[in-house]
């Protein structure tokens, strides 16, 4: 099991319509001097839409039964699960800062059915502010870029494995911290490199491998600081190296991720 305890975001979705609702995100304003004596000249604001959640069907994101390898619309290998069109499904993504190296993904039997094999082997970060990497599902409906799950407190999976000395964190993805040009049908922001998910601090899975993670102890997100639970589009595990000691090497399986009350 672990004995030690995510900024990512999502693959290209499914091609289909967005839905988006009556909220918008304001990703820039500013007011500037104008010239002689002028006065104060707003800057132009522009202003996103949020993606409008389907409702949740049922609790479960994935146990990667029904997972097999595949690939993003970018031609990049990933794991897709969920493949009945009436239900939730999603693809794996994996990031890493620059100099390390992401995640390895792979499917593993487990019992009567399968896990998601992560093998990391980052190298070691030049600085402290580029230490993470990680890995994460992405999800979508054949409607709509994002899910409500309105009503649930947070996620709960199963991690088993050996972290090393790699530090553990949990994030949700939501529409309002997503980069619009990653995620046309569900991100909202337009800041570029300053869009990121919220996350937790580290974790400390038990003995019996179980984690659940509470939405309110996810923050720090730009520019939304929390999660907002009418509007995910992901789920994402990030891992940090240490600048010194032993270098990060993880080995470890992810399986049964779902919502909880």
């Amino acid at each position: 099991m672990i004995s030690a305890g995510v900024a990512a975001f999502l693959v290209a979705l499914v091609a289909a319509g967005c839905s988006i609702d009556t909220r918008t995100v304001i990703v820039g304003s500013a007011a500037g001097r104008g010239d002689a004596g002028q006065g104060d000249v707003a800057a132009e604001t522009v202003q996103l839409p949020v993606c409008k959640g389907t409702p949740l069907k049922a609790a479960i994101i994935t146990d990667l039964s029904d997972a097999v390898p595949g690939t993003d619309s970018k031609g990049q290998p990933q794991i897709i699960f969920g493949l009945d069109p009436a239900g939730l499904g999603g693809g794996t993504f994996t990031y890493a800062a620059p100099f390390l190296n992401a995640p390895m993904l792979s499917l593993e039997p487990k019992g009567d059915g399968q896990a998601l094999r992560v093998l990391a082997d980052p190298g070691v970060p030049v600085d402290g502010g580029d230490a993470w990497f990680g890995f994460g599902f992405g999800l979508f409906y054949i409607e709509g870029g994002c899910l409500d799950a309105t009503g649930y407190a947070g996620v709960q999976f199963t991690i088993e494995g050996s972290l090393g000395t790699c530090q553990l964190r949990f994030g949700v993805s939501i529409s309002e911290d997503g980069r619009g040009e990653d995620n046309p049908r569900g991100g909202s922001c337009a800041l570029g490199a300053e869009c990121y998910s919220p996350l937790s601090g580290p974790l400390l899975p038990g003995a019996d491998g179980i984690v659940m993670v509470p939405f309110a102890q996810i923050s720090g997100g730009n520019p939304t600081k929390t999660v907002d639970a009418t509007a995910i589009t992901g789920v994402n595990w990030q891992l940090v190296a240490p600048l010194t000691g032993d270098p990060c090497v993880a080995t470890f399986t992810v399986d049964d991720v779902s919502f909880v009350r």
